[in-house]
């Protein structure tokens, strides 16, 4: 069992990229920093950055800025954790799709991750494939318009309302025509009799 130390481990002139001290021991993620890894990838998300190695050593160097603790997390432990948690989401998502009586646990962080990958096509793509062919996601504005169906046309309403009583009155007559022979030939099998 470790005992906490209050002496500030971290020294002054502490490098990200060379921390192997950092690197081997655990970093225990409390609920405000992984708030702050969260906040800290939005607003890079926003400055339209992409998730390359060189970007977790500038979200390490923010997060020390921001959490201002002694015992800060390395890149590597910041990729993690964002990996471990885009996982969880995406478990969270599969199981919040299925049908069934078993009530899942909230996603503490579900809006952020909402927000970091809504858009990301590696985790909600813009076009499946299926047996019958594409099949698009996208559930823009845009697309809705394009696919309702045209307005009726009157022309073809009224030639099928036409036909519908065609063929209603060609089977009623059919019908009358078998009625009045049934009767001719049960007269003639009375008479007989």
């Amino acid at each position: 069992v470790e005992e906490n130390n209050t002496e500030d481990t971290t020294p002054a002139n502490f490098d990200l990229e060379d921390s192997s001290e950092t690197e081997k021991s655990r970093y225990e993620w409390r609920f405000s920093d992984t708030k702050e890894l969260l906040t800290v990838l939005k607003a890079r998300k926003e400055r339209k950055e992409n998730f390359t190695k060189n970007m977790w050593n500038g979200v390490a160097k923010e997060l020390k800025e921001a959490l201002k603790s002694k015992k800060i997390p390395s890149p590597e432990q910041c990729r993690e954790k964002f990996y471990s948690l885009r996982r969880s989401y995406r478990n969270y998502i599969a199981e919040k799709k299925k049908t069934g009586n078993k009530r899942i646990k909230p996603f503490l962080h579900e809006s952020e991750m909402y927000d970091l990958l809504h858009d990301d096509p590696g985790f909600n793509p813009p076009l499946l494939m299926s047996s019958l062919g594409a099949v698009e996601t996208n559930n823009s504005e845009e697309n809705s318009c394009t696919e309702k169906d045209p307005p009726k046309k009157r022309k073809c309403s009224n030639e099928l309302t036409e036909y519908l009583k065609e063929r209603d009155e060609k089977f009623l007559n059919a019908f009358k025509e078998m009625h009045e022979n049934q009767n001719k030939i049960m007269e003639k099998l009375i008479e007989k009799l």
